[in-house]
């Protein structure tokens, strides 16, 4: 999916669509041994507010086998300078 193809994320909340960002982490303090997977969902309330949702932490022995888990036909954001060291990449 190219940037000409991709909704604006002001565009995607005000269509009250779901923002979905899967965040691959490298030995975070709770899996010290372990790449994490975890998705954190934007989404517009009822009440016109914003709700940020998170979901369950995946599991895995190396960088490949935790790309398994990011659904195909995503666009992936590498880590830029100034985050969180553990952040290797992010899926949008």
């Amino acid at each position: 999916m190219g940037p000409a193809s991709m909704k604006t994320i002001s565009e995607k909340l005000n269509q009250k669509e779901d923002l979905v960002v899967h965040i691959v982490y490298e030995k975070p303090t709770d899996y010290p041994t372990k790449f994490v997977v975890r998705t954190q969902t934007l989404k517009r309330l009822d009440n016109g507010r914003l709700g940020l949702f998170f979901g369950e932490a995946l599991l895995a022995d190396s960088l490949e086998e935790a790309r398994r888990y990011i659904p195909e036909g995503l666009y992936r954001i590498d880590h830029i300078e100034g985050e969180d060291p553990i952040i290797v990449e992010s899926y949008i």
